[in-house]
């Protein structure tokens, strides 16, 4: 990770995990996470969205090849759009 840089860790891990705090320390890395949603809170999503109760393409706001994801990243690290979706 290149310094100054910001790591994210989403979802639940189930294991311990080790830190090597020295190179965070070192290389001034923000450190964040975010929670995942439970299971419940996915199906009852998944049957939103199968059953047309929503349509997720309103949340989409990009669309980009799989080789832009640099581009995809910028543009959600700056705010750019709601969400991005990688077509491959």
């Amino acid at each position: 990770m290149r310094p100054l840089g910001t790591f994210t860790q989403v979802a639940l891990i189930e294991h311990p995990v080790e830190v090597n705090w020295g190179k965070i320390i070192y290389k001034q890395l923000s450190v964040n996470s975010s929670i995942a949603q439970n299971w419940p809170s996915w199906q009852r999503a998944l049957e939103m969205v199968t059953s047309k109760t929503i349509d997720p393409s309103a949340y989409i706001s990009h669309r980009l090849p799989l080789e832009n994801w640099e581009q995809a990243f910028d543009g959600a690290e700056r705010q750019e759009g709601l969400k991005y979706v990688l077509c491959p």
